[in-house]
């Protein structure tokens, strides 16, 4: 047989194994991001109903694919066994042969072609079911479930390099009254509003979500409690300086602060626990105010804390203040 017919039902043979392998690649990508996304409880009717209708077509793309392999695989046998035929005559086998094959490529091409564009369109619904999945609809701040999966991320990270990191909750002061007073669509609109609010203050190093309720939470990269205290106290201060107006009526609208860092040892209940208590602190103290757990006890946040640069320019000047009373009383 000339040689060049070998290459060519060659790189057709090499292509069709390819095409399989592909195929089955990306059946197990998809149904890997379907399995990490949701688990079996967290299924509605709606998303199984999709994932039934992802799982026909791409098992229908499986079909296609393999018996597309089989029309291969059986002309490389009947190739194979034309031993002692003639060279024109053998020509011509590899010819009808090369050509079956490239009709059915061209077939499989057509059916693959419009199955990439179905799963295109069906991978977009994917990722807005995903993203409907994280997100708390109301306060578009991520839901609790995600807020459960960062929580362990973080605390497997300080157990790995001990970073340092702590959790903020914020619950809003009478928040019954609001929505008493103002019916449910009053109280939508306090915590859209806390939402926009708060998440002006996730970053790179924080990230905020939505527990529950009127409840948030934060989890943010911090050196030290005094930077916990600095921020949990920025975020106080925005809410109760926030113009809170709905139909026109002047809400005045402020919450509570609890705050802890981590400690070694500590699990995520732990932490919750601890700065729940501290949560309950600043309830108890009249709230619009903060708390912080130092591992044994509750401590109001100090609205004042000074940045670590401005310490030794307070020492100073409270050195000048006393020699200055010095010299006053001695006068």
């Amino acid at each position: 047989m000339p040689s060049f017919l070998w290459i060519v039902l060659g790189a057709l043979l090499v292509g069709g194994v390819s095409l399989s392998a592909g195929v089955f690649l990306g059946r197990l990508t998809v149904w890997r991001r379907i399995s990490t996304a949701f688990s079996a409880e967290e299924l509605n009717p709606q998303l199984t109903r999709f994932i039934q209708r992802l799982n026909r077509m791409i098992g229908q793309i499986s079909q296609d694919v393999g018996r597309h392999q089989s029309k291969i695989e059986a002309t490389a046998g009947e190739l194979n066994a034309m031993h002692g035929q003639s060279s024109q005559h053998l020509t011509e086998l590899v010819v009808n042969a090369v050509g079956k094959i490239l009709e059915s490529n061209e077939t499989l091409q057509k059916r693959l072609h419009s199955a990439e564009s179905k799963l295109q369109a069906q991978s977009a619904q994917l990722d807005t079911y995903l993203t409907k999945s994280q997100t708390d609809s109301l306060t578009r701040l991520p839901n609790r479930r995600v807020f459960d999966e960062r929580l362990r991320q973080s605390i497997d990270e300080y157990e790995r390099r001990r970073t340092p990191f702590a959790l903020l909750m914020l619950d809003l002061d009478r928040f019954k009254a609001i929505n008493d007073g103002f019916g449910h669509l009053g109280g939508d609109y306090v915590l859209r509003e806390l939402g926009a609010i708060v998440s002006g203050f996730a970053s790179e190093h924080s990230f905020a979500a939505r527990l529950g309720g009127d409840e948030l939470a934060v989890l943010a990269d911090c050196e030290s409690a005094e930077d916990a205290c600095r921020l949990a106290e920025e975020i106080r201060a925005a809410v109760a300086k926030h113009r809170f107006s709905f139909e026109g009526v002047a809400l005045a609208v402020t919450m509570s602060v609890g705050m802890a860092m981590i400690r070694p040892g500590e699990t995520g209940s732990d932490l919750l626990g601890r700065t729940d208590r501290a949560l309950y602190a600043a309830k108890a103290a009249g709230r619009n105010c903060g708390f912080f757990h130092d591992g044994k006890r509750c401590l109001p946040i100090d609205v004042a804390v000074p940045a670590p640069e401005d310490r030794e320019g307070i020492r100073e000047l409270c050195d000048e203040l006393r020699q200055r009373m010095a010299e006053i009383v001695k006068g």
